[in-house]
């Protein structure tokens, strides 16, 4: 079982801003994201577009605002776990626990998710259908 401070779901660009930060506050955390490399839809869909919505950047490729934010956390040990896609997220008392598609294993007092990625998936009813919730915003447990 991976234990870690704080888990990010998705190494996009708001995934890799996460890590930076809660790195600067001396919190540990780890990634865990379904595409095989980093950068999320900036780098997947779009690299070659510019984009002006970055703020005090007045415009960037997705390819270069990517190469930035791995820049920026190159001083930090943050482990990746790309093409791997997270199956379960539950809580168990005040820890969350997530598992993901590789079989891994992760306990976290916090759950960190981007926006559009899967942040706790709760049981709608009892014949097993379920409800995704997405958030953009930390959850401290």
């Amino acid at each position: 079982m991976n234990k870690t401070d704080a888990l990010i779901i998705g190494a996009g660009p708001t995934g890799l801003f996460t890590a930076h930060q809660l790195k600067l506050i001396g919190l540990d955390c780890e990634i865990v994201d379904n595409l095989d490399k980093i950068g999320g839809q900036c780098i997947e869909l779009y690299p070659d577009k510019p984009i002006y919505d970055i703020p005090a950047v007045p415009e960037c490729t997705g390819e270069e605002l990517t190469n930035n934010l791995i820049n920026q956390l190159k001083p930090f040990d943050i482990k990746f776990h790309l093409s791997e896609r997270v199956d379960e997220v539950k809580k168990d008392s005040d820890k969350w626990i997530v598992k993901t598609s590789k079989g891994k294993t992760f306990l976290t007092p916090s759950d960190i998710a981007e926006h559009a990625s899967i942040a706790e998936i709760l049981p709608l009813n009892d014949c097993g259908a379920t409800s995704i919730l997405f958030i953009d915003f930390i959850i401290f447990t």
